[in-house]
């Protein structure tokens, strides 16, 4: 699955940008890196809150890959809750020290007609099957449940029950 790029130029060029398994960057110069997509996210989905710092992109890229192959897996909308958040919302949202929503490779989702524990029961098995990059991935069963999957590179799995 390739990233696309639409307008306005910011240059950076591919050497800069680390690839990543199923991320495919041509060898012409890099576009905006908020207007890249995916077939159903774009990275201003995760920045709906702050604007994701440069140094942090290719990590939101990595995320945004992982969140469309989850979507292509369940043939179902995904809506991202939260995405990126600087340390000042991160604090205010109580979220935790050290959060992966700092770093561009975090997203609390939920997906059409999918409860939270089924969305988490098929992120872990896409993961166990090697499918979807390994990482955090959390199980919040509150009213209006959701799911926080992140792309921290090992595995950490929990539940608010």
């Amino acid at each position: 699955m390739a990233i696309k790029k639409i307008n306005p130029p910011l240059i950076i060029t591919p050497r800069v940008v680390p690839k990543f398994d199923n991320i495919e960057l041509d060898e012409t110069e890099i576009e905006t890196a908020e207007d890249f997509r995916t077939e159903h996210f774009t990275l201003s989905e995760l920045e709906r809150a702050c604007k994701i710092p440069d140094n942090l992109r290719p990590n939101a890229l990595k995320l945004l890959e992982n969140l469309q192959i989850i979507r292509t897996n369940i043939g179902k909308p995904i809506s991202i809750l939260s995405g990126y958040r600087d340390e000042a919302l991160n604090i205010k949202v109580k979220g935790a020290q050290n959060s992966y929503h700092t770093k561009a490779m975090a997203a609390d989702i939920r997906a059409t007609d999918i409860a939270p524990k089924d969305l988490y029961a098929i992120i872990d098995k896409l993961i166990r099957e090697k499918k979807l990059s390994e990482g955090g991935l959390g199980l919040y069963t509150r009213p209006n449940g959701w799911v926080h999957y992140d792309t921290r590179g090992f595995k950490a799995r929990w539940t608010d029950y």
